[in-house]
């Protein structure tokens, strides 16, 4: 049975979306597997492109500024009928800023998944845009599956490493250079961290009762010592925590279920602002609504990624 990934339900007439011809080959029966060792045990899936019923609102005046684009996503929301309604609209770009500019990435599987839309942006291609080259078997919708060929050859915006799952996931463009930014008068760079799912923890709890003490505690010292270390007087620093889980994930992953995610959030945002960095929450985007299509119940498809990847690259060029 076609069905969204997440739970079975019939979909509504596909919406107008921001979406190229390229996408077209992905309104059928998506091929999505999860992790061998997924939080939601599920079998493989075939489920209905997360794209088909997805669209960003218009009708307001474009976002502006950088408060009103992080203001404006903190309380954004999905419609009845699947759009991501928001204060303002959304701007869209399909390029990185001209010029370059030192950006400076910093996150987990939440971050690679943003990027990898962001790749899919800049290429038109939301078939296999988010790999160096197309994987059969990771395709579409596909391409979020977290089976573990699916995290290969992942193909980033920026030049990135990744160790332990994307526990350790840090790019940085070649302007970041100590030796280029000197030369360029000191040029503002873009600084961004993410964390909160396993962001410099294991991919998933050892043993015993896991709790979100431990990852709190790290992300909050990793949140001063970036800012300690990588960001300069006149640098942008934007910070990312946590999403939510669907109730299956919450029940198997009680540690991140939606009050213990809100107060993690909240106190990375908290920490944030104390050291003058302004955070994203993305938590209204990734809402744990099994509707809007995971892979394990914690890791998005491309409808919830697109908004990500839009958010970033218009805070990119609004900055």
């Amino acid at each position: 049975t076609e069905r969204s990934c997440g739970r079975s339900c019939s979909l509504p007439r596909p919406l107008a979306s921001p979406l190229t011809s390229s996408s077209r080959d992905c309104h059928g029966p998506n091929l999505v597997l999860p992790r061998v060792a997924a939080p939601v045990s599920l079998p493989s899936l075939r489920c209905q492109y997360s794209l088909s019923r997805f669209a960003l609102s218009t009708e307001a005046p474009a976002c502006a500024t950088v408060d009103a684009l992080v203001n404006a996503t903190a309380t954004g929301r999905y419609d009845s009928d699947g759009r991501f309604v928001t204060d303002c609209t959304i701007p869209t770009y399909a390029s990185l800023p001209r010029g370059g500019r030192c950006v400076h990435i910093m996150g987990d599987s939440y971050t690679r998944h943003m990027l990898q839309t962001v790749s899919m942006v800049l290429k038109d291609n939301f078939v296999s845009g988010g790999f160096e080259r197309p994987n059969a078997n990771c395709l579409c919708d596909g391409q979020f599956s977290e089976l573990e060929p699916c995290r290969r050859n992942v193909s980033f915006p920026f030049p990135c490493t990744s160790v332990e799952y994307d526990s350790r996931l840090t790019c940085r463009s070649r302007r970041c250079s100590n030796a280029v930014r000197t030369r360029r008068g000191g040029e503002a760079a873009f600084v961004w961290l993410q964390g909160g799912l396993h962001y410099l923890q294991g991919p998933l709890p050892r043993s015993g009762r896991p709790s979100l003490r431990a990852p709190v505690k790290s992300f909050l010292a990793a949140i001063r010592t970036t800012a300690h270390r990588h960001v300069h007087a006149n640098d942008r620093f934007f910070v990312s925590g946590l999403h939510f889980q669907t109730p299956a994930a919450d029940r198997v992953f009680p540690h991140q279920r939606r009050a213990l995610a809100q107060e993690f959030n909240r106190q990375a945002r908290r920490v944030t602002e104390e050291v003058g960095g302004r955070f994203v929450d993305f938590s209204t985007v990734a809402d744990g609504d099994e509707a809007r299509g995971t892979s394990d119940g914690v890791h998005y498809l491309t409808s919830a990624n697109l908004v990500k990847a839009r958010i970033f690259l218009a805070l990119l060029h609004l900055t």
